[in-house]
């Protein structure tokens, strides 16, 4: 008898159709069709390329196609609501690891009575920026979740070689060509949409850390406006803020290193 096209799939993956899938994984079908888990991998892909172009910020993570990975087709309720009391689980274990190994490293670096020392205000600048540094990193990952960080996320500075520990811990140093530019010319009047849409995204990066408020004097400001990010029949997905560095000369002086791409005449 002609096999099916499943059957003949299987066949090529060196299994047989009745045992597809195996007792590899978690086991969540039944009955209710099985799924080829390349399609799946596709269908992933498809949807975070849709994403990156016209998704909202604030849409949901797509949950139910990594679901459907792991159980191999389509998850019953029970399972489902089982996979996300697993990535609750793996989150708290993840926390109190994290917890674990920062202890370690301030214990090794600062000595056992390392917290009577970081509520010492006398205490030395680098002491002081590894405090700080910590309590971001134990307060962003109590908050965030298995998929999303809400609250934003730091780089784990202490898990990077010990030469690069400083620049990790305090960012690239931005450098410059020339003096930096001394332009303070206010923002122009905002249309009252555009105002509210950037009131949103502004207020997201300061939830999240990714600006804070500068203890100086600020000698540029920068302007910034809203421009559609993905439209669908005609309706605008989202907006994405620019920052226009260039209105203010910053982009002409601030030196960046030349990552060397090949061009045309270099290939021939």
């Amino acid at each position: 008898m002609e096999g099916t096209d499943e059957d003949d799939r299987a066949k090529e993956n060196g299994r047989k159709k009745e045992d597809y899938g195996g007792d590899e994984g978690i086991e969540c079908n039944e009955g209710d069709g099985e799924i080829e888990e390349d399609e799946v991998l596709k269908a992933i892909k498809k949807a975070h390329d849709l994403a990156k172009a016209v998704k909202s910020d604030d849409a949901e993570v797509p949950k139910h196609l990594w679901d459907i990975v792991v159980c191999r087709g389509p998850p019953s309720p029970e399972h489902a609501k089982a996979l996300s009391t697993l990535r609750l689980f793996m989150m708290r274990i993840y926390r109190k690891r994290l917890w674990w190994e920062i202890r370690s490293y301030m214990q090794h670096n600062h000595g056992a009575n390392w917290l009577d020392r970081m509520r010492n205000p006398t205490m030395n600048r680098n002491t002081a920026e590894e405090a700080k540094g910590m309590r971001d990193i134990l307060w962003q990952a109590s908050e965030n979740e298995w998929f999303q960080c809400p609250i934003g996320s730091r780089l784990l500075f202490f898990c990077f070689p010990r030469r690069y520990h400083t620049q990790a811990l305090r960012g690239v140093r931005i450098m410059f060509t020339d003096k930096g530019p001394s332009s303070r010319r206010q923002q122009p009047p905002l249309k009252p949409n555009a105002k509210q849409v950037l009131r949103n995204k502004v207020k997201k990066f300061l939830e999240r850390r990714y600006v804070t408020p500068y203890q100086g004097r600020i000698s540029s400001l920068i302007k910034y406006f809203a421009v559609p990010k993905g439209i669908i029949d005609g309706v605008v997905q989202d907006w994405r803020i620019v920052f226009h560095a260039g209105a203010n000369k910053l982009n002409d002086v601030v030196w960046a290193p030349s990552f060397g791409l090949p061009t045309v005449n270099s290939l021939l």
